[in-house]
């Protein structure tokens, strides 16, 4: 009887340890991702998202989500520390929890100025893409961070942009003061999807800051035919030729060089 005693208490002992360990989780969980029965989530940039091998982005929406803004507390928008992410595709297929979310993604560097999904050099590998994730390389205190890289994925089928009504939402007002606070002023309108972000440095103190997302209209239209851009190769052909029609022009209007005659004597 005592041994069966001892058995229990030890088995109640590794009960009460395993749930405490599971309640830390959750409690750890839902400090950097907070989701609500609309579909939307807010999720932290430095401790939200995954954080395993195999999927690299510190801070990324769900599968049918999209971010639609972003947030800053305290640094000016030199980074930020959450992202809004809200469900809009309810016709995709469900991905069943297996990764990635979506089959067709690029990833964009902010560093080499790549501020838009869309790509003019690669428009039919960029065109109806959107952003769904984002990478930090720098913290700040605060819980603030710098991301240098993104991931644009394609609307899933049935799902596109209306290019002509994108807006662009500042992170600053007319007079360069930025929205640096706990509310999110940097959003985009209902049915819009963040498919963009600008980096600019401040003139005086040379600091980079981000300044503005770009916000695209989405709509759903499965028998609407997509006007598809002009492949790769032929944009990039006609930018080579453009190039090299223009550094031809303008080494035909340079001024000659002066040359000297040598005076017989």
């Amino acid at each position: 009887m005592l041994e069966i005693g001892c058995l229990e208490g030890r088995s109640n002992l590794i009960y009460h340890v395993a749930l405490l360990s599971f309640l830390k989780s959750c409690e750890s969980y839902y400090d950097s991702i907070s989701c609500f029965g609309t579909g939307d989530c807010i999720i932290s940039l430095t401790s939200g998202g995954h954080a395993d091998d195999q999927h690299k982005w510190n801070t990324e929406c769900h599968d049918g989500e999209a971010i639609i803004a972003i947030q800053d507390t305290g640094s000016d928008f030199q980074g930020f520390g959450s992202v809004w992410c809200r469900f809009l595709f309810p016709k995709k297929p469900p991905s069943f929890g297996l990764y990635p979310y979506y089959p067709w993604c690029n990833v964009r560097d902010i560093s080499l100025r790549e501020y838009y999904c869309y790509d003019k050099l690669f428009p039919s590998d960029t065109y109806d893409t959107f952003v769904t994730a984002m990478s930090s390389s720098q913290y700040y205190p605060g819980g603030i961070s710098v991301s240098s890289s993104y991931k644009c994925c394609r609307l899933p089928d049935g799902y596109h942009f209306d290019y002509r009504r994108c807006e662009y939402r500042y992170t600053h007002d007319r007079y360069g003061e930025h929205y640096d606070n706990d509310q999110w002023l940097v959003k985009c309108e209902r049915g819009y999807i963040m498919t963009g972000i600008g980096q600019a440095a401040n003139p005086w103190t040379n600091a980079l800051h981000y300044t503005w997302i770009q916000c695209c209209p989405l709509f759903y239209d499965p028998m609407f035919v997509v006007p598809h851009p002009p492949s790769n190769k032929t944009v990039q052909r006609q930018n080579i030729t453009t190039t090299r029609q223009t550094i031809l022009a303008n080494s035909a209007t340079a001024p000659p060089e002066e040359t000297t005659t040598a005076v017989p004597t």
